[in-house]
């Protein structure tokens, strides 16, 4: 992923980002790190071409983002927020959503990794308990984690973890930790963060200030 001198605003004459050139290497963990309103979460949604930069360009696999076909684009990418859709369905049909082809096992699997597992099958219906509308049967660190396993089993290039475990008390973040960097290595991961102690294993951690890199 390389950004090369990208500015972008929301509002005529207030930039956002001003002048971000950065190069992430694949199978990178890379942490963007600042306060509220510095630019991260601007970064990652540039990335995912929910908007494009005034000037500048951003470059996947040496090839301008603009020049793909949005849909074959977007599956290369996943995102986990720390605002999680869950739908009123079982928690299979939940993971299934982001590969609706998958078999119960890849389900079973990516769920283990995401460490899902084990209070999935604390329910006593397992991965077909219903949790209701926007997944009131489940805490918020179980939901944090079923949004993992529905990443796992997308199988994308490219994850991102904005502020995933920002809303969390301090078990819950740990597990999301543990489903985090059991993909280090293997994907190119950005994570979007700002306690410290989400970003100990980065490759490079990224300091935002003002909508530049500090």
């Amino acid at each position: 992923i390389e950004f090369r001198n990208v500015v972008f605003s929301y509002e005529q004459e207030k930039s956002v980002l001003r002048g971000i050139s950065m190069q992430i290497r694949p199978k990178e963990v890379v942490a963007l790190v600042g306060k509220s309103g510095s630019g991260k979460t601007t970064i990652t949604k540039l990335l995912l071409r929910n908007y494009d930069p005034e000037s500048g360009e951003i470059l996947v696999d040496g090839v301008n983002i603009k020049r793909y076909k949005i849909s074959d684009y977007k599956r290369r990418i996943a995102i986990v927020s720390q605002n999680v859709e869950i739908f009123n369905r079982s928690i299979l049909e939940n993971i299934r959503f982001a590969r609706p082809t998958a078999t119960r096992r890849e389900v079973i699997a990516a769920a283990r990794r995401a460490h899902a597992h084990q209070f999935v099958m604390e329910f006593p219906k397992g991965y077909d308990t219903v949790v209701g509308e926007k997944g009131i049967r489940l805490s918020g660190g179980q939901k944090q984690r079923v949004s993992i396993a529905r990443a796992l089993l997308r199988d994308p290039d490219i994850y991102i973890f904005d502020e995933a475990t920002s809303s969390l008390d301090t078990e819950a973040e740990q597990y999301i930790q543990k489903s985090i960097f059991s993909i280090a290595g293997q994907k190119t991961t950005i994570i979007v963060a700002h306690r410290l102690s989400t970003i100990r294993k980065e490759d490079l951690i990224i300091v935002m200030d003002n909508g530049e890199i500090k």
